[in-house]
């Protein structure tokens, strides 16, 4: 059944363990054991945490605010948000929350961060672009404070106990004063509805697959700068190397990193050539990759070059 979010917005609430194979694509940069949190949004169970928790994972365990147990496994990733759902082997639980409605998470909204190991109250403090160097925009991320501990996969509510958001990563946020303070950035979560049912039924989001490099880019002292790749990805198997300074994508120069990663999404739907020019040692080098849809890489195990 469905309960009103004021009644019992914990009891949607569950931890989760991964277990990750330890040739797994993500094994040595994000660990083989994981834990963090997931929400129960949907009356039939479905769950969404953060992407990173289960990706690769061999084994998943949820566990409810009663010690009930279950197994899980991931029903789809939303690579371009960085969302997971999962789904429980057998129900633990019924209480399930709604999304908010995120044109009235403003800055300055106070908030709670809850997950399955504390709770706090927040507040709002940006709502603005973030960048990641794994080929990651999210146009208006949420950013808060304080800082929530195990951030991983925490529900971010409204007053009503909706959900407004999934915790991604502690950082830095700066307030309108410029104040500087420990706080989260937070997914935006809106999955419901036919999007939600065509995740269900397809293992994955309904927009176009984005062209992937397999790359992880950093912008250090005004360059973009390789500094990881994964290996037998488009970028290995083109001959880029960490340490590669990235100067142009298809003859456009680029300097800023959300700058570089659209300018590659912009060319065409996974598949598609990516024309790529580098600086290697002061040298400058022209590649072509064949991008890919990043769902098919993440089926074979693989590690990264560093």
């Amino acid at each position: 059944m469905s309960v009103s979010q004021t009644e019992a917005p914990n009891k949607a609430i569950v931890s989760i363990k991964a277990i990750v194979p330890d040739d797994a694509t993500t094994a040595n940069l994000l660990g083989t054991e994981r834990e963090g949190t997931a929400v129960r949004i949907s009356e039939d169970g479905l769950l969404v945490t953060i992407g990173y928790l289960v990706l690769d994972a061999e084994e998943i365990w949820l566990t409810n605010h009663l010690g009930q147990v279950s197994q899980a496994w991931v029903v789809a990733h939303d690579f371009d948000l960085g969302l997971a759902i999962l789904k429980p082997v057998v129900p633990i639980g019924n209480h399930w929350l709604r999304a908010a409605f995120l044109d009235k998470v403003v800055p300055g909204k106070a908030l709670q961060a809850t997950n399955a190991f504390n709770s706090i109250d927040c507040a709002v403090i940006g709502k603005r672009e973030f960048v990641g160097r794994w080929e990651y925009v999210l146009d208006e991320a949420l950013f808060t404070a304080p800082e929530i501990e195990d951030w991983s996969g925490s529900a971010l509510l409204n007053e009503r106990g909706e959900l407004c958001g999934i915790g991604s990563l502690a950082t830095e946020v700066h307030t309108a004063s410029n104040i500087v303070m420990q706080g989260n950035m937070f997914v935006p979560f809106s999955l419901e509805g036919d999007e939600l049912q065509f995740m269900r039924e397809q293992g994955r989001a309904s927009g176009t697959p984005r062209p992937w490099m397999g790359t992880f880019v950093q912008d250090y002292q005004g360059q973009l700068v390789m500094v990881g790749i994964y290996k037998d990805c488009p970028a290995h198997l083109a001959g880029i190397e960490p340490g590669d300074i990235v100067l142009s994508v298809d003859g456009e120069p680029v300097g800023q990193l959300a700058e570089f990663f659209r300018s590659v999404w912009s060319l065409g739907e996974a598949g598609v050539v990516v024309p790529l020019a580098i600086e290697r040692q002061g040298t400058k080098k022209e590649y072509m990759l064949n991008s890919i849809d990043r769902h098919l890489f993440q089926l074979s195990p693989t590690r990264i070059l560093n």
